[in-house]
């Protein structure tokens, strides 16, 4: 199995639709995925067209103590994914701190026991909170990627926090990330200029697939569905396809690279 986790360098800048939509593409290109949400947003569950009622999700049934596959969801094309559930603040601060005594709680949990039986076509998408709320029993989840993926958006917002954050910096100094550029407006002249400021300063790191703003993309999540669903001839489907392709070859040759670690 392989393991893509995605952050955001910021909040608002579309992981979440990133994570989502990754994960029903690489299933249009005849890849097993399934998707897992870890942060408390719990939005991931829109586009998989669940119950915006439903407040189930892996954390609630950690709660109540019961296994959190029991979390598991299929949308209508029966792609899995697993939801962060909603839980009162009492409750998700028990949750913390527990997780918090015993990091590596989660990556032992939504590991497969039988590794012999996996499929080299088998994906895990997990879906981290923004760069600024990662906790530390998130680091054995980035520790054991294969791709660690950090959306940005091309704006001011984004550049600057490249630049100063020190979550990201810290980050950056361990894991090999890849900066995913989203949302980007070819009728904005910012968004034109910022995506080639960024792309120059921080190229070896850019994944070459650029994701455009389109309107398909809020309009699907309105409706609780993913944009490749909903519309499945427009700019942004297109663009998560060639998205899925380059992850499935990226991936495919770091571990022809590196086969041993």
């Amino acid at each position: 199995m392989k393991r893509i986790v995605i952050t955001g360098i910021q909040g608002g800048v579309g992981a979440t639709t990133v994570a989502a939509n990754l994960t029903i593409a690489l299933h249009s290109i005849e890849q097993k995925a399934h998707a897992i949400d870890m942060n408390p947003t719990n939005f991931m569950r829109l586009h998989f067209s669940m119950d915006p009622n439903n407040n189930d999700g892996w954390m609630l049934r950690r709660y109540h103590q019961e296994p959190w596959q029991q979390a598991g969801y299929q949308n209508h094309h029966q792609i899995p994914f697993v939801p962060f559930g909603e839980l009162t603040e009492a409750q998700y601060q028990q949750q913390l701190t527990a997780l918090q005594q015993q990091p590596m709680t989660l990556l032992n949990n939504i590991s497969p026991e039988n590794k012999e039986a996996e499929s080299k076509s088998d994906w895990q998408i997990i879906l981290l909170p923004e760069i600024t709320s990662l906790q530390n029993f998130h680091r054995p989840l980035l520790d054991e990627a294969d791709l660690v993926i950090c959306v940005v958006r091309p704006d001011i917002q984004s550049y600057l926090s490249l630049q100063k954050n020190r979550h990201y910096q810290a980050l950056h100094e361990k894991h090999n990330i890849k900066l995913l550029m989203n949302a980007f407006n070819a009728n904005s002249e910012v968004s034109r200029d910022l995506q080639l400021v960024i792309k120059h300063e921080y190229q070896e790191m850019i994944i070459p697939t650029l994701m455009h703003f389109d309107t398909a993309v809020p309009e699907a999540v309105a409706n609780l569905t993913s944009v490749l669903e909903a519309a499945p001839y427009s700019q942004a489907a297109q663009d998560y396809r060639s998205f899925a392709f380059w992850c499935l070859t990226h991936v495919n040759q770091e571990i022809m690279v590196t086969p041993n670690v």
